[in-house]
């Protein structure tokens, strides 16, 4: 009778362990398609996050090529305007050099025909 009790409770207890088992399986097949449902919005995610970094990424790199271009422009205005300013100031200096030619007499007669 011991045996028939000890064989029963053994089959009774690989019933449980394959109920467990089959438990566990079922419960690791739904985390499983969580889990993976979460990783699929996640990857989404990520590849939105990433077009947005690379179109960031290209705009920048836009306004750059545009700032490059913006100083070298900037650079050639002040060179000619530099240079603008030195021919002025070279013509003030001969104006002023023939200003100091004329000679006085010539200047009262310039303002007395006025």
């Amino acid at each position: 009778m011991n045996e028939i009790l000890a064989i029963t409770a053994f089959f009774m207890a690989l019933g449980a362990v394959y109920l467990a088992s089959d438990g566990i399986r079922k419960a690791e097949k739904k985390s499983e398609a969580i889990v993976k449902s979460h990783v699929d919005q996640l990857k989404g995610i990520i590849d939105q996050h990433t077009r947005t970094l690379n179109q960031q990424t290209e705009d920048l790199s836009s306004i750059n090529k545009t700032l490059k271009e913006s100083s070298e422009f900037d650079a050639d205005i002040k060179e000619r305007l530099e240079k603008a300013e030195m021919k002025l100031n070279q013509l003030k200096a001969e104006i002023a050099a023939l200003d100091n030619d004329i000679k006085p007499q010539a200047r009262l007669s310039a303002s007395k025909s006025k």
